[in-house]
Order: structure tokens, then C-alpha cells, then sequence
């Protein structure tokens, strides 16, 4: 590939956005935009607020007007754009990449479990294609079920002929929306105009009867997305930590077996890949979030579905 930059190789382009110290990288962004008026889209940091290219290199631009970092294309790559240069004003990391990324086959949106702060523990594997190729990345901290997020983005990739695939969250996050999940009860809609975020569980709402109206709306929302989507797929990652490596205070019809059995077209079966005692040896805290070795499993698992 070359290695003189023009601003047509980059322009409306995305690009994975990361940092580096002592050989070690670690994911900003997923979604790092060079947008034509030479502003930065799909990520906020007064650091790379702009751009511009000058004599075959890009230019990052700080909010106040400073460069904040000169990048250069990287000999190696065949097929598309790597970007690397030092930080002027992160003493805390010593070099920057962005990692063109190529169109995506699969589109997986989920919580934070596959969030970046938590994918960083396979950042390298990520951007060498050893993980996660040909697949979108779209997590979301703390992402309740009934999130219009989910079923726009289901539906907008759906129309881009993508294969979907969803990381159906524990019942109780954003367990706060009870009162408004309850007034929904009845009714025709079953989403409201929330995200969740870190730390989104309210203790004082996890009794038996927040749970019962929180979990059967969520059965409510997996009958309508499977009818729609009929090919869509299901990982019920969270529940499995609840239900088969926990004693869970959940009632049976909203055990991970039950849903799994239920829902059986959809769902990629953790338990066809790997052992309980296994499982366990793939997650690194209480939330279930993976480890190196759950990403590789939940690759597999993909893999698997989407060969």
C-alpha cells in the first residue's frame, strides 16, 4: 500500500481508534468518522476534535487548534488503512493507531460485555482479524431490553442484509424504568427512550415483583423480535451467569434453560460449546463480563451461527 496519504483515502471512512503503551493496546472507538468538513464523528475528546491531511499524513486536531498527533501509514497492510502516530498531549499513552475497518458481515449489539472497555482485554486480537472479523461490535453499558435502541438497530441492519445477532441482557438492568415497564402492561409498545449506563441497577427494585414484570416484558419483546426477525440470533450470555452458574432467585419460566428451550430457533446454545465449570473459567467477575477466554468462546459461538 502506499504510504503517501491523500484525503480521498480516508474521507466518510471508519475507523477503529486506539492506544498504545509499552506494546499493549487498547480500543477508544469503534466508530472514529474522518467526516468531509474535517471535524471527528462517532467519538467526543477535545484531544481529536478535527482533522486534516498535509504533506501525505494525517493531521489531528485538538478543540483549541493544536495538533495532537501527525499519523503515517504502516507498511503491512494489504487491504486497508493503518494510521499510527505519537500523542503530543497524552503523557499516559505513547502512540495512537487507527485501524480502518472494513464492511462488516454481522452486526452484534449487546451490553457491556462486549463493550470496549471491556473488548480491550483483545484489542490486538480484534485488530488483527483473529477475533471478531467481519463482525460489528455494538455495546452498549448497561443496555435494558426495552431499549428503542435495540429494535431501531435491529431493524436498520436488518434492511442492510446483516446478520443479527443480540446479546439479550439480564432483566434487571435499568430495573429504575419498573413503574414505566408496569404501565406498560396492556398496551401495544414495548420500548421506551432509554440506554441504561454503568451501575444501573437499583437494589431497593429487585423483589420477586419487579423481576415478574420486568422479565415477562422482556419474554414480550423476544416473541416480537423473533417473529420479525425470524433469523436473527440470540445469546443469552447474562442469564446463563444468573441461572446455570449461580443459585438464582429467579422464577424457573425465566431460567436459562426455559428461555433456551423456548426460544431454540433463535438462541446459540452456550451449553453446545462448552461445560458449566468451563463457562466459569470464561468470565472474570460477578456481571459475567468475558475474559481472553469468553471473547474466543463467544467468537466460536458466532462463527458457529454465521459460518
Amino acid at each position: 500500500m502506499d504510504d503517501y496519504l491523500l484525503p480521498e483515502r480516508v474521507i466518510g471512512k471508519t475507523f477503529r481508534f486506539c492506544g498504545e503503551l509499552g506494546g499493549k493496546k487498547w480500543t477508544f472507538s469503534d466508530q472514529f468518522f474522518l467526516d468531509p468538513n474535517g471535524t471527528v464523528g462517532g467519538y467526543s475528546n477535545n484531544n481529536e476534535s478535527a482533522w486534516k491531511v498535509q504533506d501525505g499524513c494525517l493531521i489531528l486536531i485538538r478543540g483549541d487548534g493544536a495538533t495532537s498527533n501527525i499519523m503515517t501509514i504502516q507498511p503491512g497492510e494489504t487491504d486497508r488503512i493503518h494510521l499510527a502516530g505519537r500523542f503530543l498531549f497524552h503523557p499516559d499513552v505513547a502512540f495512537g493507531h487507527l485501524y480502518e475497518i472494513m464492511p462488516s458481515k454481522t452486526y452484534f449489539i449487546g451490553p457491556s460485555h462486549i463493550h470496549p472497555e471491556f473488548t480491550s482485554v483483545v484489542t490486538d486480537e480484534i485488530t488483527d482479524g483473529i477475533l471478531f472479523r467481519d463482525v460489528h461490535l455494538d455495546g452498549n453499558r448497561g443496555l435494558p431490553n426495552w431499549s428503542r435502541y435495540i429494535d431501531k438497530m435491529i431493524e436498520e441492519k436488518t434492511s442492510e442484509k446483516k446478520n443479527i445477532i443480540w446479546m439479550v441482557s439480564d432483566y434487571k438492568f435499568n430495573n429504575s424504568d419498573y413503574l414505566s415497564i408496569k404501565a406498560l402492561q396492556g398496551r401495544d409498545e414495548l420500548f421506551l427512550d432509554v440506554m441504561g449506563h454503568p451501575g444501573n441497577i437499583d437494589r431497593t427494585l429487585m423483589g420477586p415483583e419487579h423481576i415478574e414484570v420486568l422479565g415477562r416484558h422482556t419474554i414480550k419483546i423476544l416473541n416480537y423480535i423473533t417473529s420479525r426477525y425470524r433469523h436473527i440470533k440470540l445469546i443469552f450470555w447474562c442469564l446463563f451467569v444468573r441461572s446455570k452458574c449461580n443459585s438464582s432467585s429467579y422464577p424457573s419460566y425465566l431460567w436459562y434453560d426455559t428461555i433456551k428451550n423456548y426460544y431454540w430457533e433463535n438462541t446459540i446454545d452456550i451449553e453446545q460449546f462448552i461445560s458449566v465449570e468451563g463457562f466459569k473459567e470464561c468470565i472474570f467477575d460477578e456481571g459475567g463480563h468475558p475474559n481472553k477466554k469468553g471473547y474466543e468462546l463467544l467468537d466460536k459461538m458466532i462463527r458457529s451461527a454465521f459460518p
